[in-house]
């Protein structure tokens, strides 16, 4: 047998000795931590700190602290959560092209509602897109034409998705089920010569249509069909994208969504059309006795069926707010609420 023979003092020493060390190995992790920059567009961390302590709640699924949010950023973004639990997903589409402050792009809707996430699973993420140009918005806005220089004419808001496939929502049509909730994007506005008309904006179960001087303006999306012009298929949307405008002048995108809105679709005579806006949806989520799953948009037609729940604002806001039609590009945010549903 061996036998350790070990004095008071020397126990001190090696207890302080201990005790000093785990201070400076803290003291010096922190200091370091805070002090080396971190950039990920993914994240609002700003440090190796702040990013460390980001993923462990996201690991840890902490209730306190688990909020995910997802800025636009023209393509697909990633979670995969630590642990498997109800979470709470807000989604809001994005504008369609403005002319001006009156003649501006439809607004993006809003969506929300609880979805059971599963643990190490991927879900997808695609924020729409708004636009400045004649180009649809990224993740569904339809593209505008202008075929005389005395139009201006812009493209629509894309639609934000929230999936378990990595995909645009447009691609989504022979696997709806993978899709966990959409919001819809806004039309683009139009003119010619001073002849404006109005985009629509996004809708909750039906996209608002377009309106104004001329008959081709876009129509919205609704749950089960895309919008279309002065009911042609020349300028109709389709599932996950916006109707592309066609025709003499001027004539803008539809929005992205469930089902896009329609493009505008001039003729000789009408020197404008503005886009339709698409909608949103939310039928597999899930309310709890405390929350009921729902969609909110800009001057939109209402619903009160459980899976179609929408309601209409004149609140508009550039930043992501709860209830309000959304100006700018979408956005996206998920919530960990716990292992139950109250």
């Amino acid at each position: 047998m061996i036998e350790l023979k070990i004095r008071k003092d020397n126990i001190f020493y090696l207890v302080l000795g201990m005790v000093l060390s785990g201070i400076i190995c803290v003291s010096a992790s922190s200091l370091l931590a805070s002090n080396i920059s971190y950039s990920n567009s993914n994240t609002s961390a700003k440090n190796v700190e702040e990013a460390l302590n980001e993923l462990y709640a996201k690991n840890n699924c902490d209730v306190s602290t688990t909020i995910l949010s997802y800025d636009y950023t023209g393509y697909s973004q990633v979670y995969s959560p630590g642990c498997s639990g109800y979470f709470k997903l807000e989604t809001w589409g994005a504008q369609g092209g403005t002319y001006n402050s009156t003649y501006y792009g439809g607004y993006g809707s809003y969506s929300t509602g609880i979805f059971y996430l599963v643990k190490d699973k991927k879900y997808f993420i695609n924020v729409g897109g708004s636009t400045t140009t004649t180009s649809g918005g990224y993740n569904g806005g339809g593209g505008a034409i202008n075929s005389d220089s005395r139009g201006s004419a812009f493209g629509g808001g894309g639609a934000t998705s929230i999936a378990t496939v990595d995909s645009l929502l447009k691609n989504l049509s022979s696997n709806q089920d993978s899709i966990l909730i959409v919001a819809g994007g806004g039309g683009g506005a139009a003119n010619f010569s001073g002849e404006y008309t109005y985009a629509g904006s996004a809708g909750g179960y039906l996209g608002v249509s377009a309106s104004g001087m001329y008959p081709r303006c876009g129509t919205g999306g609704s749950q089960s069909a895309a919008g279309m012009a002065n009911g042609t298929s020349v300028s109709a949307g389709g599932f996950g994208y916006g109707g592309t405008g066609t025709g003499s002048y001027s004539s803008a995108g539809g929005g992205g969504g469930y089902y896009g809105g329609g493009g505008g679709n001039t003729y000789p005579g009408a020197g404008s059309a503005a886009g339709g806006g698409g909608s949103g949806y939310i039928g597999d989520l899930e309310s709890s006795s405390v929350f009921t799953k729902h969609m909110t948009c800009y001057n939109c037609q209402t619903s009160t069926d459980a899976s179609t729940m929408t309601n209409t604002t004149t609140n508009v806001s550039s930043t992501a707010t709860a209830d309000y039609a959304k100006s700018g590009n979408g956005y996206a945010r998920i919530t960990y609420l716990g292992t139950t549903l109250n």
